[in-house]
């Protein structure tokens, strides 16, 4: 949290989360999903500076693959082995992820949800049994301070 707290711009704020941060939580890869009506959209803008830790997806993404289209609670930290469909959160080159750790973001009024997805290539470092009390507590300083630089 202080590493994110330190930066002086949007861009170091975002790549933090793949460098440092990362490597303090002791994970392989960090990705923020965005939820965007343009995901998708050949003219659109893109940010290739961010692609390595920003990924765009389509509106009702993040619940869909958070509950695997279940009809179950929707809950603020999962933990779990990561499925078939982790490539559309992590990349195709980041196919070696094996567990992941999917924090919700509300960024605020009006926003579409969020989504950090943390993502080890250890299959057992993420598990349902867990606690995620800091899990929690960091999903909550992030979106606060994303709100920030959201405006």
């Amino acid at each position: 949290v202080l590493t994110l707290l330190e930066q002086q711009e949007f861009e170091g704020f975002l790549k933090a989360l793949s460098g440092e941060v990362a490597s303090t939580l002791r994970v392989d890869r960090a990705r923020l999903v965005l939820e965007s009506a343009q995901a998708g959209d050949p003219g659109a803008p893109l940010l290739p500076r961010l692609q390595e830790v920003v990924t765009v997806a389509p509106p009702g993404f993040i619940k869909g693959y958070v509950t695997s289209g279940r009809n179950v609670p929707f809950r603020t930290v999962t933990l779990r082995q990561t499925g078939d469909d982790a490539e559309m959160v992590f990349g195709e080159d980041d196919a070696w992820i094996r567990s992941e750790a999917l924090l919700q973001l509300d960024l605020g009024k009006g926003r579409r949800p969020a989504m950090l997805a943390l993502g080890a290539e250890d299959a057992h470092q993420f598990r349902a049994t867990q606690g995620t009390d800091l899990l929690a507590f960091f999903a909550s300083a992030f979106e606060r301070l994303m709100r920030r630089w959201l405006g």
